[in-house]
This record gives structure tokens, sequence and C-alpha cells, in this order.
């Protein structure tokens, strides 16, 4: 990666962690949320992450990479009315796929940010989402006899967006969704179970 490439990959990354530094500050300290004015949230999701990769090999041929495992994801989100804003940090995990070829492995993880819109009926609620992924993917590709010939790192701003539904039980929020990122090497996506605290309801 060449000196400009390394200078746009910190600023998409410093702006992400601005972003979210921000978001964060807004839930927290904010006063229209102790007025009921506003809704906050935080929490956690943990479910399937689906990756689709292709690593190149030394002599141009793609190495697939199409594997399941366990993912994770911590959030903070806000909104006004049906519109709003959420952003995270999730981790794929590491995947590993074997062929005649050899063996890849590849680890992928990063934040986000979405513009939101929720639909909500009584203590339920109906999302979808749109916005960035700001990721880290490093791929490894060994041949059939262990030896690595393939380790590389990419970092990548790229387009995600997600569909969901949750409940709200006072102070504690549970969802199920579903969220996919375009990487330039394949695609990412997440089926998760997460639960979350409410900050502040919205006054009737």
């Amino acid at each position: 990666m060449n000196k400009t490439n390394h200078l746009r990959v910190f600023k998409s990354q410093f702006n992400y962690y601005k972003v979210l530094t921000l978001l964060i500050a807004f839930l927290l300290f904010n006063p229209s949320i102790s007025n009921g004015q506003l809704v906050g949230r935080i929490g956690g999701s943990v479910g399937n992450g689906f990756n689709n990769k292709k690593i190149q090999d030394l002599t141009g041929e793609d190495f697939k990479i199409n594997e399941n495992n366990l993912a994770w994801k911590i959030f903070a989100a806000t909104n006004w009315k049906f519109l709003g804003v959420e952003g995270g940090y999730r981790d794929f995990g590491t995947v590993e796929s074997t062929n005649d070829n050899g063996t890849g492995k590849s680890k992928s993880r990063g934040g986000d940010i979405y513009g939101t819109g929720t639909f909500k009926i009584a203590i339920i609620e109906i999302f979808g989402k749109a916005g960035a992924y700001f990721g880290r993917t490093k791929n490894e590709l060994y041949d059939t006899s262990g030896v690595k010939v393939v380790d590389e790192s990419e970092r990548e701003t790229s387009f995600a967006w997600g569909v969901g539904a949750g409940v709200n039980l006072g102070m504690l929020h549970v969802r199920l969704e579903y969220e996919n990122m375009h990487i330039s090497s394949g695609n990412l996506a997440m089926l998760s179970l997460g639960a979350g605290i409410n900050l502040s309801k919205k006054k009737d």
C-alpha cells in the first residue's frame, strides 16, 4: 500500500471514530434524553457471520473462502421519531478453508455508521438502515506443503445495509437483524440476536 492509500485509509478510520465518539457523547450527555425527547440505546449482538471472500494467489488465481462462524458486535444508536443514527464495532472472527491448492485464512473486523429508519407498532420496531463499513481484512494463504505464500492486510470503506425487528420492554431492547457489507474481495454478512438498554423512552 502506497503513501497515498495509507493517508486515505487513515482519514476514513479517523472520521469513523470521530463520528462514533460524538454519537456516544451525544447519547450520554445531551439533556434532551433526560427530558424524554430523544431515544438513545446501547447494546450488543451475537450471531452467525457469513464470509464470502477471494484471496488472489501468486499466479493471479482466486482462492475462494465461503465459510460461516461466530460473529459479534457492540452498538450505540439514537433516533428522532422514525429517523436515526447508529454506530458500532464488529468482529467476524477468523475463517479457514482448504482445497487442492492449499489453505486460506481470513479475519475481518471494523466499525460502521448507519442512517436508520424505524416503523413502530406499540412495543415492536421494524427497521432498515444503510451506511458505511470501515473494515480491516487480513488474509493468509498457504500452499499444500504449509508454506505461507500470501500475507496481506487491507483497510477499506464499503457500503453496508441491514434490516431487522426489535421489541422494547421498558428499558430492555431485544432485536433480530441481518446486515450486509460489500467489501472489495467479496461479501460479509451477519445474522444476529442482540439486546440493549434504552437510555430514555419518548413521552406520549
